[in-house]
């Protein structure tokens, strides 16, 4: 097995002990492993209430923070040459794999890292898989969808106190103009009316 990057990683032991018995869950059941938030804490030895948001919060955190970890060791398998001269990614390519079984194997190699990359599935509830292409895809896509809400939701708010305020929010609208090109039609537009 290759040497694990993450080796000298921090975690708590709360953490720690999410993340080993979902690993050996995954090695043991590869292809039934997929569990819900009751099942994650009984699995960590814990009683689940559906009233503890502090622990569900707490469990979501780590998987984003590992969904983080995923892309900075996605980064390596891409341009890191190995000892051979190639990287992960180009013996994959070699070897004749499309980019969904590029992206298993890269899945592989996360969990034997201790790296969990998972997403929830609503329409099995809400149990979560190891990421795949298409869903990692959709999830990039989500996040920029409600960034992009976010932020006109703050210009619309600018727009308002405009009257009120004018030389701050002008000034503010100004500085804000630098943003995307696909944003600038927005901020010159009348905001309320765009859709994102």
């Amino acid at each position: 097995m290759e040497k694990n990057p993450w080796t000298q990683r921090k975690c708590s032991a709360f953490e720690s002990k999410l993340i080993k018995n979902f690993k050996n869950n995954i090695q043991k059941n590869p292809t039934s492993y997929q569990k819900n938030m009751s099942e994650i804490m009984n699995m960590c030895g814990i009683d689940f209430d559906y009233s503890m948001i502090q622990v569900y919060k707490k469990v979501s955190s780590i998987f984003q923070k590992h969904r983080r970890y995923m892309i900075r060791k996605l980064q390596d398998f891409v341009i890191i040459v190995e000892e051979d001269g190639l990287t992960r990614y180009q013996k994959c390519v070699s070897e004749g794999m499309n980019e969904k079984q590029i992206f298993e194997k890269f899945m592989k190699c996360c969990v034997d890292w201790n790296v969990i990359p998972v997403y929830s599935d609503k329409d099995d509830d809400w149990r979560y898989y190891l990421l795949t292409l298409p869903e990692w895809i959709v999830m990039i896509d989500q996040r920029i969808n409600r960034m992009g809400k976010e932020f006109k939701n703050k210009i619309d708010m600018l727009r308002d106190a405009r009257d009120a305020f004018p030389k701050t929010t002008v000034r503010e609208l100004k500085v804000l103009g630098h943003k995307p090109s696909e944003l600038k039609d927005y901020l010159l537009g009348d905001g309320n009316s765009h859709n994102f």
